[in-house]
C-alpha cells in the first residue's frame, strides 16, 4: 500500500510529488503523456526560469521527481475504486494507495479542421493569457465559441487591436461564422474557409474551453462545480483522501496555481498522515 498515487505528471502532479516525498511518504507517478503544457510553445511568465517551451519544462518537471527516486510510469489508467484506500487499475499494473491525488489537467475540445491540432505551439495557441503578450501590435484572430471566445478577445484587444473572431459555421456576436475547411502555417497561419476565400493572421487562438472532467471520477462520485472538480481548502474532494489540482479545479489555468494546489494538497496529505 503507497501513501500517495498521484495521477499526472504536470506542474500538478510533480508539485504534489516533490512535497509528499520529500516527507519520506512512498509516492507513485501516473501519467499517459497527455499535456496541454507541452503544447505551448514558450513560457516566459514563470517565476526563476526564464524562457522555456512548455514540453521542456515538463519534462524538467518529470527529470525532477526522478532525481528523487520517485517513480514515474507512463500508463493508461482504466478504472478506480475506493477499497481499503484506492485501487487505481492501469493497461499494465494495479497500484493500492491510501491517498490518491488527481492532476490529469483537462484536454481542449477541438473541431476536426485539418491542419489545426498539428500546429498547435506554432502560430496556433491554447492560452490567450500565455501568449498574448508575443502578439503585441500584431493580426490574430480567435477560433472558439460561446463566453470563453469573447473572454480570449477581450484579453488579447489589450495588446492589439487587430483581433478578428472565427466561429467556424456557428453564430456568434461579433463573429465570422463561415464554416472553416483547413488551417496551414507558412507566412502566418492561413485560414481557408468553405467558400474558399482565405484569411492569413500572425497567430491563431483557439477558444474552445475543456472538456467534461474525467469519468472515472464521476464513477466515484466526486462533486463538480461548473465542470470543475469542486474541491476545499486542501484541494481535497468530497471524497476523504481524494485531492484533486491544476487545470482540474478551474480558475485562473496556469502553471503557478498549478505548482501551487500540487503542494498545498501535498502538505494536506502530509498533515493527515502525520509525517513531517
Amino acid at each position: 500500500m503507497n501513501d500517495v498515487l498521484i495521477l499526472g505528471a504536470g506542474p500538478a502532479g510533480i508539485s504534489a510529488a516533490l512535497y509528499t516525498k520529500r516527507a519520506n511518504m512512498s509516492t507513485i507517478v501516473l501519467h499517459n503523456n497527455q499535456s496541454n503544457l507541452q503544447k505551448a510553445y514558450q513560457i516566459d511568465n514563470y517565476y526563476g526560469v526564464g524562457k522555456i517551451s512548455g514540453k521542456d519544462l515538463y519534462q524538467k518537471g518529470i527529470e525532477q521527481a526522478k532525481a528523487l527516486s520517485i517513480p514515474v510510469f507512463e500508463e493508461e489508467v482504466l478504472q478506480i475504486t475506493e477499497e481499503e484506500g484506492f485501487t487505481v487499475t492501469t493497461t499494465k499494473n494495479v497500484y493500492h494507495a491510501k491517498n490518491l491525488v488527481l492532476a490529469t489537467g483537462k484536454y481542449r475540445k477541438l473541431p476536426s479542421i485539418p491542419g489545426l491540432k498539428e500546429n498547435i505551439g506554432q502560430g496556433i495557441s491554447l492560452c490567450a493569457i500565455c501568449d498574448a503578450f508575443f502578439y503585441k501590435n500584431k493580426k490574430v484572430a480567435i477560433l472558439g465559441e460561446g463566453e470563453f471566445l469573447h473572454h480570449e478577445a477581450i484579453i488579447l484587444q489589450k495588446v492589439t487591436s487587430d483581433v478578428t473572431l472565427l466561429s467556424n459555421g456557428k453564430e456568434e456576436k461579433d463573429s465570422i461564422s463561415k464554416k472553416i475547411e483547413n488551417v496551414e502555417v507558412s507566412s502566418g497561419v492561413v485560414v481557408t474557409f468553405e467558400d474558399h476565400t482565405k484569411m492569413t493572421f500572425d497567430g491563431l487562438f483557439l477558444a474552445y474551453g475543456v472538456s467534461d472532467i474525467d469519468t472515472l471520477s464521476s464513477t466515484l462520485g466526486i462533486m463538480k462545480e461548473k465542470n470543475f472538480i469542486k474541491v476545499d481548502e486542501n484541494n481535497q474532494t468530497n471524497i476523504p483522501g481524494i485531492y484533486a489540482c491544476g487545470d482540474l479545479t478551474g480558475g485562473t489555468l496556469q502553471v503557478a496555481k498549478a505548482v501551487y494546489e500540487g503542494m498545498n494538497a501535498a502538505l494536506a496529505i502530509i498533515k493527515k498522515e502525520g509525517k513531517k
